[in-house]
């Protein structure tokens, strides 16, 4: 089970098995409801996300081989975008202005526009990841991670993301892993 709750407090997405659902968090009754058994690529539930006024929800339909990255009006089930990304989804983070979304598997990840489904970078990371990455409130910072123990922490420059720096938790004898990383507002 998935779930997300806007800042508000106002809405709350919940996603389970095959069904998402969003709620008012003054009824019992779902707003909206969407069957994945709709698609022709069903997969189960991913990870979601909800923006902080809960206007919009992004979830995703997850699989092993492919995934499909959906976007909903809170009031609607008529999907506003969807896109397709490699491998099972393993984190969904939505920047703070709202505007853009960060979604990551295994060893890729992308930044969807949330209003158009537009691809706004696609990135790969080749040492894997279990991780949801990290994006800042405006999106001009994102951070990624990785199973060798590297973060690294990228800044969008008009036209593409660019390394600014990347640090690595020294391996012992084994690698150590990063699991979970983010970037504040601002």
């Amino acid at each position: 089970v998935y779930n997300a709750i806007s800042s508000t407090g106002g809405y709350i997405a919940v996603y389970a098995y095959r069904t998402i659902s969003v709620y008012n968090s003054t009824s019992i009754t779902p707003l909206m409801t969407f069957d994945l058994t709709t698609l022709p690529d069903t997969g189960t539930a991913g990870p979601v996300d909800i923006t902080s006024n809960g206007g919009y929800i992004i979830a995703t339909a997850s699989r092993n081989d492919s995934s499909t990255v959906l976007c909903f009006n809170r009031t609607s089930n008529v999907q506003v975008w969807k896109a397709k990304i490699g491998n099972s989804v393993y984190g969904v983070n939505i920047s703070g202005n709202d505007s853009l979304v960060i979604v990551s598997t295994y060893n890729r990840y992308a930044i969807y526009n949330i209003y158009t489904g537009q691809t706004r970078y696609y990135g790969v990371n080749a040492n894997g990841s279990q991780a949801k990455f990290g994006i800042s409130g405006n999106g001009s910072i994102i951070a990624t991670c990785d199973l060798r123990g590297y973060m690294y922490v990228y800044e969008w420059n008009g036209s593409t993301y660019t390394l600014k720096w990347s640090m690595q938790e020294p391996p012992g004898t084994y690698y150590n892993w990063i699991t979970a990383v983010d970037v504040s507002y601002d």
